[in-house]
Order: C-alpha cells, then sequence, then structure tokens
C-alpha cells in the first residue's frame, strides 16, 4: 500500500479479485495465483459480493473514504465469518 491512496489500494484489490472472478466465469485472461488460491473455496456469488462490498467502499457514500473502507471490510469479514458456521 505504500505510496498510493486508500481508494487505490481498495480498486487494485478489486481489480486482482476481479480477473479471478473473470477467469473462473469466463475462462478468460490471468489471475494472481496467491488470489486463486486466497478465493478458490469462495462460490462465485461471494466473490462477487465481496467485489460489490469493496466497490461500494470507494464510492464515497460517507464523508470519510476511511469509514467507507472499515465499513466494507467489516462486511467482508462478516462474510467469512458466517461460511464458518454454515
Amino acid at each position: 500500500m505504500q505510496g498510493q491512496t486508500i481508494k487505490d489500494f481498495v480498486m487494485n484489490i478489486v481489480i486482482e479479485l476481479d480477473k479471478a472472478y473473470r477467469l473462473r466465469v469466463e475462462n478468460t485472461g490471468d489471475a494472481d495465483a496467491a488470489i486463486l488460491d486466497a478465493t478458490m473455496k469462495w462460490s462465485n456469488e461471494e466473490l462477487e459480493q465481496v467485489i460489490h462490498t469493496l466497490v461500494t467502499a470507494v464510492d464515497q457514500t460517507y464523508s470519510s473514504l476511511y469509514s467507507s473502507v472499515k465499513i466494507a471490510l467489516i462486511k467482508v469479514l462478516d462474510l467469512a465469518k458466517s461460511r464458518l458456521y454454515i
């Protein structure tokens, strides 16, 4: 994250997750092996939900971008937590 804004950092994460999603769904592009490994157990719907949540975080709904990102991360962690109890 050094040298980039929090918005750029989150958008780079979204871009990498999108590459993994497109590789799954369209069999196109190249995705980072670490991202593929980290998301391997996620369903396509879960991956879409995480991407949507992170994109929403940078839409400037709140006056503070940091608040938006924190809320998005809490939502993503809640999704991960709920998977533990399925």
